[in-house]
């Protein structure tokens, strides 16, 4: 009964373990995704309002464009002496409504086409002299032309004069094609904007939405009401839907941008459809790092294959197959590696080669003759130090570099190889066969490896020879023959 209930207790505990993790795997996918639309409406909400200041600085420009030209009017005609009459014809020629010429004082010095627009002009004349940034250009709305509906502004332009600052107020109807710059310069990658340009008052001055209304309240009272309290915000209803609004001064002037767009259209990277998207993304993700993680499974195990294979390579280039030696590569190697580096003085080398392999060869077959090879490099793996270099040089010959070891020390393990090689027997059809070899050495403080291979070499022949009986003169006519690396006299 104890063993039946234990049972199903883990697997409650397992399907609650599993509930857990699911559910955490969920929340955390839940919580990317929401992070990911929260941060989605930021950025949606950022690069608005960049472009509402964007526009902003672009009526501003077209307005510093228009002041800049009416300062070089002012400049060219009104800086010396001018008549009334002769202010009345320039302010006609360049098509002003109205215009004043007035002195930093307040004081006028000419009018042209006096009218209802003079006092306003006199009193813009006057704040372009006045405050603590004075002088400077100041831009009014003055309302619309009762024939036309054009838009009115009012320029006071401060200018030197060969007689002190002066300072000229004109007015001018807004040309429809300047309205359409105001419009179009100001549009945005954004879906259905809609900007309005307003003065301090919250008069309408232009607008991409046709409408005569006078104010932007009149125009439209729950935009009007949220601009008043907020540069940025939302409202709600409407025949357009929810709304998003972001409010931008416009520099040198009392003038505001309003562009408000569609809720729905602004954020609609974030909702709606996208949410979905969000969920396929981050299935595709989880696919993709599936893949990438089996990608990099079988990479790692590629890797660890190439890693053996490059290291197999190695070893076979640089090894004798038969004996399991370094091959005359690798001791070269290690040769030159002694040369340079700091190991002091003297460097004995040793030049094995087995006696009469040829005939073994001959009697017995190769495979007698490798047996007797690969008994030399036991011996030697036997006798010669960790430290030692040795390896097969080539045939029946094997070499042995043994460094800071004097020539008595060296003696000394040439007679310990000796007796370690005559020691060892190969097995042949007829018993067994003792190997032999014979050993030549030479040392040197500073070697050079040619000049020590050469003169090993020699003690090696000097050696055979004795075993042979060969006659001395014989010996050293072949010796010096070996040496210049030509046959030997017969």
């Amino acid at each position: 009964m104890k063993a039946k209930s234990i049972a199903p207790a883990r697997v409650s505990v397992a399907i609650a373990a599993a509930v857990v993790a699911v559910g955490l795997v969920l929340g955390s996918t839940g919580y990317m995704i929401a992070r990911a639309q929260s941060q989605s409406r930021a950025s949606a909400t950022e690069q608005f309002r960049a472009s509402t200041a964007a526009s902003s600085a672009f009526v501003s420009a077209v307005l510093g464009a228009r002041i800049d030209q009416e300062e070089s009017l002012a400049r060219a005609y009104f800086s010396r002496t001018v008549s009334p009459a002769g202010f009345s014809e320039v302010a006609s020629t360049f098509g002003l409504a109205s215009a004043v010429l007035a002195r930093s004082r307040g004081a006028l010095v000419a009018v042209a086409h006096p009218g209802l627009l003079t006092p306003v002009l006199v009193a813009a004349a006057a704040s372009a002299v006045r405050g603590p940034a004075s002088p400077h250009a100041v831009v009014e709305y003055l309302g619309r032309s009762a024939r036309t509906h054009a838009p009115v502004i009012a320029t006071a332009v401060p200018f030197p004069s060969a007689k002190g600052v002066r300072v000229l107020a004109a007015a001018s109807i807004a040309e429809p094609e300047m309205m359409r710059r105001f419009v179009a310069g100001t549009e945005t990658s954004l879906t259905h904007p809609w900007l309005t340009l307003v003065d301090g008052a919250g008069r309408v001055v232009a607008s991409s939405k046709s409408t005569l209304a006078p104010t932007l309240h009149e125009l439209s009272p729950r935009l009007a009401t949220a601009v008043a309290a907020s540069d940025f915000g939302n409202i709600a209803g409407g025949p357009r839907g929810a709304l998003t609004f972001a409010v931008a001064p416009v520099e040198g002037t009392r003038w505001r941008l309003v562009v408000a767009v569609p809720t729905a259209a602004l954020y609609a990277g974030s909702s709606g459809l996208s949410g979905v998207a969000l969920w396929v993304f981050f299935g595709a993700t989880v696919a993709l790092a599936v893949a990438l993680t089996v990608v990099f499974a079988r990479s790692l195990r590629d890797r660890r294959a190439l890693r053996a294979f490059s290291l197999r390579m190695q070893h076979a280039a640089t090894t004798d197959p038969l004996t399991g030696l370094p091959n005359r590569r690798s001791v070269e190697s290690d040769m030159q590696r002694v040369s340079t580096s700091r190991e002091r003085g003297p460097h004995s080398l040793l030049m094995i080669d087995l006696d009469r392999f040829k005939d073994v060869n001959d009697t017995y077959g190769h495979g007698v003759g490798d047996a007797a090879l690969r008994a030399v490099s036991a011996a030697m793996r036997t006798v010669l130090r960790k430290g030692d270099i040795y390896g097969r040089w080539g045939g029946d010959e094997f070499v042995a570099v043994l460094p800071e070891l004097g020539p008595e020390a060296a003696a000394h393990v040439v007679d310990r190889l000796r007796g370690a090689i005559a020691a060892r027997t190969v097995a042949t059809a007829s018993g067994s066969l003792r190997v032999e070899a014979s050993i030549g050495c030479a040392t040197a403080a500073a070697p050079s490896w040619h000049a020590l291979l050469l003169e090993a070499d020699e003690t090696l022949y000097r050696e055979k020879a004795e075993k042979k009986r060969v006659a001395p003169d014989q010996v050293e006519a072949e010796v010096a023959a070996r040496a210049r690396g030509v046959p030997a006299p017969t």
